[in-house]
């Protein structure tokens, strides 16, 4: 069971039909993998609601509805773990992943029209919206996701997708779970024209959130 705190935090899909877990992550084409799974799924698996995307919930348990009706949220491994143990241990698991600036500074560009976003679809989140990039980074809602796919300093799921690399990165886990080599939307090809100026001390606070991945994937700051 999930505790207060960590209900509607997981994001997730979950095929039996096909045997794989997608643990979805922020600001990294998450939504464009998700869109593309959801095509293939079956009426037993496993997918939380993405209101923005138009994807309803299937078979989610009850304690992953989130405060505004809809399973929603962003969490992972841990709860998958617990709770889907079988699923966990034979499933091919997979995620995304994408360098630290580049996922702040789309994260703070998310975070100043997610208000909007949800109002239009009649859903009133009422997040603060930071007045500078500084005041983002020091909020505590850097999109850091390490534990979501990891433990300590492992990595718990087979394939991590480079966002960088997000169309390989697709095609080589739908090789691998037997799914049609199809392709993601074209807004994933799309980057911002948007420029940040980073000072010193939002690039500390930046590699002191993402050390892990930092570790890991030698990202370079």
């Amino acid at each position: 069971m999930l505790d207060e705190k960590s209900k509607g935090a997981v994001k997730m899909i979950i095929s039996h039909s096909h045997k794989f877990i997608f643990i979805k992550t922020r600001k990294t084409a998450g939504s464009a993998i998700e869109i593309a799974l959801s095509k293939f799924l079956g009426p037993n698996d496993i997918i939380t609601s993405s209101p923005l995307e138009g994807i309803e919930a299937r078979n989610c348990p009850d304690e992953l509805k989130n405060r505004y009706g809809f399973y929603d949220g962003h969490q992972g491994q841990d709860y998958i773990r617990k709770e889907f143990p079988n699923e966990w241990r034979n499933y091919y698991k997979f995620t995304s992943e994408r360098h630290p600036v580049d996922k702040v500074l789309s994260g703070y560009r998310w975070s100043m029209v997610l208000n909007d976003k949800y109002r239009a679809i009649g859903i009133d989140v009422k997040k603060p919206t930071p007045n500078s990039l500084s005041e983002f980074l020091n909020s505590g809602r850097t999109p850091c996701d390490w534990t979501k796919y990891a433990k300590n300093d492992v990595v718990l799921v087979d394939t991590v997708i480079e966002h960088k690399k997000i169309n390989d990165g697709y095609r080589h886990v739908c090789n691998e779970i037997g799914l049609p080599q199809n392709s993601l939307p074209e807004a994933v090809k799309k980057t911002s024209a948007d420029v940040f100026e980073l000072s010193a001390n939002d690039l500390n606070v930046i590699r002191h959130s993402f050390s892990k991945e930092i570790e890991h994937f030698n990202y370079e700051i």
